[in-house]
């Protein structure tokens, strides 16, 4: 641990906005200069590429797609709580889930 380095108890962090408005670039310095555990929507969805078939980029326009990956997102944001770390969310939340 850094001595400079903020740390926090377990809670959640949402930030949420239109793309490319640097939600991922915020939560990212966020987790560089605290104990904070990012998890981006898009860096999620990743690790489902193959599963539900072609890249999240493709498959993420319908509803049902999209509720994967955003329960993926929460699942593993859960798992962070339950071990003591603080989370912080990157996502549009522009679907209702």
């Amino acid at each position: 641990m850094k001595a400079d380095r903020v740390e926090y108890k377990p809670f959640v962090a949402v930030l949420y906005g239109a793309p490319t408005s640097g939600k991922t670039t915020l939560g990212s310095e966020l987790s560089r200069v605290t104990n904070l555990v990012h998890r981006d929507i898009d860096t999620e969805g990743r690790a489902l590429e193959g599963v539900l078939g072609g890249s999240p980029r493709n498959w993420c326009e319908t509803s049902a797609q999209m509720a994967v990956k955003y329960a993926l997102l929460h699942e593993r944001a859960t798992g962070d709580l339950i071990s003591g770390r603080p989370v912080v969310l990157t996502a549009t939340y522009s679907h209702p889930v």
